[in-house]
């Protein structure tokens, strides 16, 4: 008679299977989080000893030869790990890469930084007009955000280019390292002014607060096509969609003063997607005054956002003691 019962061989195996199956699977979770990639498929930035992960490519014209002098500076550095060429040229083989470096492509960039299991793109756009230049635009790849946006004008010594473009890289790191606490956008402001006297201030403003935005840690600064991309992003995934839209700095001038019924103004105003949650504005300033104002201002909104929005409070009483 056969007895139906598995023998303790029979048994030990699928012990010693399942066993190994385990192994496996935690072992691939450890990799993973040696690598720097969160088990939710983000990059994870909270180990101090995690070695960022970059990938060089060349988006646009050129030959490879600053590409390879970039990747042997970088190489250099055991802070870093670099992509290996093969493996991104595989990749790119099906990929549209011209699109890239444009502000409203958040999406492909998280994609393609997934794919090639990389934290930060160092995008390369060589151009022969009018002069021989460079486009290096670096992205990390979590959310897809353009960390450094920078033209370089291409000189006979191409290894002198490429340390230049290291040096871009090592900024880009260094925003990388900081824990990101808010993404703001500053559009040209809106002049109501029936002439073009001013016009140039519409530009000037919005970079003069970008300046400011920029030297407060954690703070990444966008475009307006960045931000509408992020915005569409956030909305189709979900989860905590108010804080991962953008807030909007609104500018609006006016200094005509040919009609006495409408004062001379300047204001700012904090949105997010289609809530107002703050403004500033004063009236009979120059535009010469106007630039203190709107600096404090920023600060003050700045400061409100993070402190209603929970985010480092101490970065958020440091903003409204240097707008007083």
């Amino acid at each position: 008679m056969i007895d139906p019962r598995p023998s303790s061989a029979l048994l030990n195996m699928v012990v010693l299977i399942m066993i190994g199956g385990c192994i496996y699977w935690m072992s691939a979770r450890i990799c993973v989080a040696k690598k720097g990639v969160a088990l939710d498929g983000h990059m994870d930035h909270t180990t101090e000893n995690e070695r960022p992960v970059i990938a060089v490519v060349q988006v646009e014209g050129g030959g490879s030869l600053l590409r390879a002098l970039l990747e042997e500076h970088l190489s250099r550095n055991d802070r870093y790990v670099l992509v290996e060429r093969e493996h991104i040229d595989q990749v790119f083989r099906e990929q549209e890469l011209s699109a890239l470096s444009d502000a409203s492509s958040v999406s492909k960039r998280v994609a393609l930084g997934r794919l090639l299991g990389a934290d930060l793109l160092v995008l390369l756009s060589e151009r022969t007009s009018p002069k021989p230049h460079c486009e290096i635009t670096v992205s990390e790849t979590s959310r897809g955000l353009r960390l450094q946006r920078s033209k370089l004008l291409l000189s006979h010594e191409l290894g002198n280019d490429a340390q230049e473009i290291e040096e871009i890289v090592k900024n880009a790191l260094r925003k990388l390292a900081e824990p990101s606490i808010g993404i703001y956008a500053v559009p040209p402001f809106v002049s109501r002014d029936l002439s073009e006297t001013y016009a140039h201030l519409q530009m000037a403003y919005a970079r003069m607060l970008e300046t400011v935005l920029l030297q407060i840690p954690g703070i990444l600064v966008v475009e307006l096509a960045e931000a509408r991309a992020i915005a569409a992003e956030a909305s189709l995934t979900g989860g905590n969609v108010e804080r991962s839209l953008p807030l909007y700095l609104l500018g609006e001038f006016r200094y005509d003063a040919a009609n006495p019924q409408m004062p001379p103004y300047v204001k700012i105003t904090a949105r997010v997607g289609e809530r107002i949650v703050g403004r500033r504005e004063v009236k009979m300033l120059s535009p010469e005054a106007a630039a203190p104002f709107l600096r404090r201002s920023v600060l003050e909104l700045v400061g409100e956002d993070l402190g209603r929005t929970g985010q480092k409070e101490d970065i958020a009483l440091e903003c409204q003691m240097l707008s007083r």
